[in-house]
């Protein structure tokens, strides 16, 4: 999908802060001046882009207040669960093989 690996590089780093569109299409766009059919062209390909890891799981889309507009997008924070963080320490105190 067009734009996906843009946008999961800028969000992956910073899980759970809140990103508007234009701050991603800007980071899509690498800051170039767009005219407005290329500032159309890519905020309908970074909302199909948030869409799509919406229903992954993996970006919370929180819709505006009242009296606000604009959407607000978040990589989903993780935690792994116990059993995960045991086999990780386990595997790394070890070591291979």
């Amino acid at each position: 999908m067009k734009y996906a690996h843009e946008v999961m590089d800028l969000m992956a780093c910073y899980p759970g802060r809140q990103f508007r569109l234009m701050e991603l299409v800007r980071h899509v766009s690498r800051g170039r001046n767009l005219n407005t059919t290329e500032k159309t062209r890519i905020q309908r390909g970074v909302q199909r882009v948030m869409e799509a890891f919406q229903s992954t799981g993996s970006v919370e889309i929180q819709e505006p207040d009242e009296g606000c507009h604009g959407r607000t997008y978040a990589w989903r924070v993780t935690v792994p669960s116990h059993e995960a963080r045991k086999s990780v320490t386990h595997s790394v105190t070890m070591g291979p093989g």
